[in-house]
């Protein structure tokens, strides 16, 4: 699908490059043929051709987000990597995030410092699945704040990292509503939500956890109500001996 995607978005892609570049040399063919005189038909034309210019690079600017989409949703899917490998922590979480911003572009900012960013031992697609139910999780927590206070700010979700002997902790903190601590004892259960019928099933967290567990590494909250919660991903920097998953 992506690569039926990327075919035509290239060819319009480049198609309006070339058409902005024919533009260019159109006006410069026109302003030739008026001359040095005629100031008010030379600001006529580059008025209208200023217009198109601009629609031209619209279309470039929206092939570019066509094709960078494209190329997140390839790095999340992770095509073609079923086996456990080496990749830097930055790789999928940075498509991921690229692919959440977008959809809680008016309810939070993802802010994302990795200062150590280092190589980790996993299977990509899988903890990228992981990475987009955390983020997600962290913006829908925003989001159910602002709608009980009525608020409009945008909220912010801090994403950073340590490494600490011979793992990395991974830290997605958001200041949301947080959860009380009977909401915190469940939220690894199966099909277990606060949220409304048909907004969200309760597998999310339930299936992060299997995943981080199948790492050999592990998934932890802290959170208190009325001020935002973070989930910490402790990953492995050398393989565990696990087999790979079916």
């Amino acid at each position: 699908m992506a690569h039926e995607i990327n075919n035509p978005a290239n060819f319009a892609h480049v198609g309006a490059q070339s058409l902005g570049a024919d533009i260019e040399r159109f006006r410069e063919f026109l302003l030739t043929l008026v001359g040095d005189g005629e100031f008010e038909v030379k600001q006529a034309l580059n008025e209208r051709v200023d217009n198109l210019a601009r629609q031209t690079t619209t279309i470039v600017d929206g092939t570019t987000r066509i094709r960078d989409l494209v190329t997140d949703l390839r790095s999340f899917s992770r095509l073609g990597e079923a086996d456990r490998k080496a990749v830097r922590l930055s790789e999928g979480l940075v498509s991921t995030i690229r692919l959440v911003q977008p959809r809680f572009a008016d309810v939070a900012c993802i802010e994302c410092r990795l200062d150590a960013d280092p190589l980790v031992d996993c299977w990509p697609a899988l903890l990228n699945q992981v990475f987009m139910n955390v983020l997600v999780n962290a913006c829908q927590a925003i989001q159910a704040c602002r709608e009980q206070d009525g608020s409009t700010e945008r909220g912010t979700v801090r994403v950073s990292d340590r490494v600490i002997g011979g793992w990395v902790e991974l830290d997605v903190e958001d200041d949301g509503c947080g959860m009380p601590p009977e909401v915190q004892a469940r939220l690894f259960e199966p099909f277990y939500t606060t949220k409304g019928v048909g907004e969200g099933t309760g597998l999310g967290m339930s299936i992060s956890f299997g995943i981080m567990q199948r790492h050999g590494g592990g998934i932890s909250v802290r959170s208190q109500a009325g001020k935002g919660s973070c989930v910490t991903l402790r990953l492995r920097l050398e393989a565990a001996p696990e087999a790979a998953p079916a």
